[in-house]
């Protein structure tokens, strides 16, 4: 299991108090699973497919399980230590 956070696509046309929407999220790909291990990095652009379900609590987060995740474009690096 892993969260899935979704941010407004452009934050300075949304009000700032906009929240983020979180998904619960499962995959029976180990593919899947081992990208999201190894690869992936807070502030990725990503690309997910699955299905949808949201539980009968309204107030519970809707689940997603996951079929297929592609990478669209990395985070930048965080810069780190001293220049010049």
């Amino acid at each position: 299991m892993f969260d899935l956070i979704h941010s407004p696509a452009n934050a300075d046309r949304v009000a700032p108090d906009a929240p983020d929407t979180v998904y619960a999220c499962t995959t029976g790909d180990p593919r899947i699973a081992d990208v999201l291990l190894r690869e992936i990095q807070p502030g990725d652009l990503l690309r997910v497919t699955g299905t949808v379900i949201q539980p009968d609590d309204p107030d519970a987060p809707a689940r997603l399980t996951v079929d297929a995740l592609e990478v669209l474009e990395a985070a930048p690096l965080p810069v780190t230590g001293n220049c010049g």
